[in-house]
């Protein structure tokens, strides 16, 4: 098992509805921060890649509520990876009180990985090395593509065709 990405948020006014709760809506918002911040924190020199034309798009994104979190509760996310192909990887988030340990809500992206042209790409190879830090494949066989002997097409995104 990989290591567990965590990041720290406090709910404030601005994430809840009217009746003090988080907004379900802000759960992907903290997903996406801590995603961001993934990046920021471990791939190495992410920037020209970025800058250089990488885009990066969530091709699925999903969400379960367990426990509602209230104003001013703090959250901590945790993000590790589930799959690591040659063109996209599947994040896995788990938001819990960092007081209690207690699980509030668990969700999951697939990030798919496209050139300046809106072409699927591999995934470079420093990004996936820092996967790969971060990754937990739980029992099923290993999910990396490019460790297997044949490659297959890379997945494509229907929202992207």
């Amino acid at each position: 098992m990989g290591k567990t990405y965590r990041y720290d948020s406090v709910v404030t006014l601005g994430d809840t509805d009217l009746t003090g709760h988080l907004n379900f809506s802000n759960i992907f918002q903290l997903q996406g921060r801590a995603r961001d911040l993934w990046i920021r924190d471990c791939v190495d020199q992410p920037l020209p890649d970025l800058v250089g034309g990488l885009r990066l798009v969530i091709q699925e994104a999903s969400t379960r509520f367990i426990r509602e979190f209230k104003l001013f509760d703090p959250v901590q996310v945790e993000l590790q990876f589930t799959a690591i192909e040659s063109a996209c990887v599947v994040m896995r988030f788990r938001c819990v009180d960092p007081r209690t340990g207690v699980l509030h809500s668990e969700g999951r992206q697939t990030l798919v990985f496209m050139n300046h042209l809106g072409h699927i790409t591999r995934m470079p190879t420093h990004w996936r090395e820092a996967a790969h830090t971060y990754a937990d494949f739980g029992e099923q066989a290993v999910q990396d593509v490019d460790d297997q002997h044949e490659l297959g097409p890379p997945a494509t995104p229907t929202a992207l065709h």
